[in-house]
């Protein structure tokens, strides 16, 4: 008992709890910034639960190490072993992974002043570019999944995005997926209007028949 209320009282355990909560309010707050600004087509919400975990134990880790040689070393060969079994999809992931990683070190180093500063500044620019991009274009982003059986006269993928590309202003390839049985790729459009989207259902229909056609609008794509 004694031991427990001294270790609850010894400064440096005092240290790592306040690191460790101010690491989880940024995290969150990291955590929010990617499901409201995000761009990706996977599930947000779902991937950014993992940052207040990874903040976390980066500032355990780099806390217990930070004195050490000797565990500093043996982090280094610890981490040589340790991967990601799940690919990242997409490089705006892998960034908001290094804001996460980045907020974990700057705690367990003990910079408490400048990790917050740079990651309120961090939200801030995320938030600024937010209402530039939305600014720009007030027109509707939409994903555009196209699905058909894979035939001697089958449509090309290629032929499919310039399509897309000569109808809408902005047309990005986001994803393509092959089988025996069929092709799928999904795009990402920005429509001025929705005769645009109209106009281009019409003309797939009749070049392609034996196309299908999904068009959800970006924000209310399940977990978007």
């Amino acid at each position: 008992m004694n031991a427990l209320v001294s270790a609850a009282t010894d400064p440096q355990i005092l240290t790592a709890m306040l690191h460790l909560g101010i690491g989880t309010v940024l995290a969150i707050l990291l955590q929010f910034a990617y499901v409201r600004f995000g761009t990706s087509l996977s599930n947000r919400r779902e991937f950014a639960r993992i940052f207040p975990l990874i903040t976390l134990a980066v500032i355990v880790v780099i806390t217990v190490v930070k004195s050490s040689l000797a565990l500093s070393l043996g982090l280094i060969g610890a981490l040589s072993i340790v991967r990601f079994r799940t690919p990242v999809k997409e490089p705006e992931e892998l960034a908001y992974l290094f804001i996460t990683i980045a907020i974990g070190i700057g705690l367990g180093a003990d910079q408490i002043a400048f990790t917050v500063m740079s990651a309120g500044f961090i939200l801030l620019t995320l938030a600024l570019l937010h209402v530039v991009r939305a600014g720009r274009f007030r027109g509707q982003n939409l994903y555009v999944t196209l699905q058909w059986p894979a035939e001697p006269d089958a449509p090309q993928v290629k032929a499919i995005a310039s399509a897309l590309a000569s109808t809408f202003r902005v047309c990005d390839l986001r994803r393509v997926d092959s089988s025996e049985a069929d092709t799928r790729a999904s795009f990402h459009v920005e429509a001025g209007s929705s005769d645009q989207v109209f106009a281009v259902l019409e003309r797939f229909r009749e070049e392609y028949p034996k196309l299908d056609i999904a068009i959800v609008e970006h924000h209310r794509v399940p977990g978007a």
